[in-house]
């Protein structure tokens, strides 16, 4: 992958295979390193669900522009981390790109093939369950959520209806692929990224900040929960994150639900500055996609108003001792962060440009409030 040199700034991008492995057509990583010796801080962008490298060059040079433009003189590293996040979309189930997104094997194309040859859920449902089985994942992870094909005996089969998650049968085997991905995000990043953010730490003693849009949430979650960094980050920014609001709990106010997946970043104490979220009522994706494909159907609130599945990006993260919730605040304004705090940022006033039906106002982040709210965190 290339340096991409603008005319304000430039950033680097380094890209992963679907294993966590650096792809090593353009060894980029010694690159990075090697233009870290200079910096005055490295800054670390995570992209989410859905996008390939194309989707990735432009999200970051419009997420680094708008940060850059509240940090003119600062001689920043910026790094755009890309990972294969492009779910199976609504081609023939029976096409080569569905076999080879579920792991490309024999039981793979049977389960595929005989749910799109099924005349109704009863005779897809033996597929459905054999897809859901083969792809080896746990059952239950830290939304504490269980996923069954057959939850979705009763649905109602809206296939004429067009749409993001049109038909019954498309939308069970997107929400499969859904799972699958947050897994693959977890894999990826807590393996080859947080080696690489490892090793960057080996040779660059300077501030190191992590943002995260997205599923990036659980990349930049997941390079600060993996085993061997030498010292903590120095902020995280949590943006629209499609993550659970409890991932980062050390004990989940819910009857047996435990600590959150990521609990050790709070626990040990692993970003030593500010971690940020913010969350928007406009964001549909996170709204209604979020708990509709971990749970398939509506999601009931029991505890202080917030629900048992639901996104960083519509609740902040919750069950965090010492959390903020607060106003995200113009782009002139100045917060005050303290170092090792939670703030939860309402963003509804700034993060309200929909962009689709079924997105809302999910990728409208590159505004000038939330590069301020990240600059302020990196440097409170």
């Amino acid at each position: 992958m290339p340096f991409y040199d603008l005319p304000e700034f430039r950033y680097g991008m380094l890209s992963y295979d679907a294993e966590g492995r650096e792809r090593r057509d353009d060894p980029m990583s010694e690159r990075l390193l090697d233009a870290a010796q200079d910096a005055s801080a490295v800054h670390i962008f995570a992209h989410g669900w859905m996008g390939d490298a194309r989707d990735a060059e432009n999200q970051y040079r419009n997420w680094i522009g708008a940060l850059h433009a509240r940090q003119p003189e600062a001689n920043a590293l910026y790094i755009g981390l890309h990972w294969p996040s492009k779910p199976y979309g609504d081609e023939d189930l029976r096409s080569d790109a569905a076999a080879a997104h579920f792991g490309a094997a024999q039981p793979a194309r049977e389960a595929l093939a005989a749910i799109s040859a099924a005349k109704d859920f009863t005779a897809a449902l033996p597929g459905f369950d054999a897809l859901n089985a083969g792809l080896g994942l746990p059952a239950k992870d830290h939304d504490d959520v269980v996923l069954r094909p057959s939850d979705f005996q009763d649905a109602e089969d809206d296939e004429d209806e067009g749409g993001f998650f049109s038909g019954l049968r498309t939308k069970i085997v997107r929400l499969l692929s859904y799972k699958q991905m947050k897994f693959r995000a977890r894999t990826i990043c807590e393996g080859g990224m947080h080696n690489f953010v490892s090793q960057l730490q080996g040779v660059y003693n300077g501030p190191i900040h992590l943002m995260g849009h997205s599923f990036g949430c659980v990349v930049v979650s997941s390079i600060c929960n993996g085993p061997s960094l030498r010292r903590p980050i120095d902020s995280v920014a949590l943006v629209q994150g499609a993550v659970s609001l409890w991932c980062y709990s050390p004990d989940i106010p819910l009857h047996n639900a435990g600590p959150g997946y990521f609990h050790r970043i709070i626990t040990e104490r692993r970003v030593r500055g500010p971690i940020i979220t913010t969350h928007s009522q406009h964001d549909t994706a996170v709204r209604t996609m979020y708990p509709n494909a971990l749970s398939g159907n509506t999601v009931a609130f029991v505890e202080n108003d917030f629900p048992r599945i639901g996104a960083v990006g519509m609740y902040g993260l919750q069950g965090v001792p010492g959390a903020v919730d607060m106003a995200m605040l113009p782009a002139g304004a100045r917060y005050n962060f303290e170092g090792g705090r939670v703030y939860n940022l309402e963003a509804s006033e700034f993060i309200c440009n929909k962009s689709g039906l079924f997105e809302g106002a999910h990728s409208d982040i590159a505004g000038p409030e939330v590069a301020n709210a990240i600059r302020q965190a990196a440097w409170p």
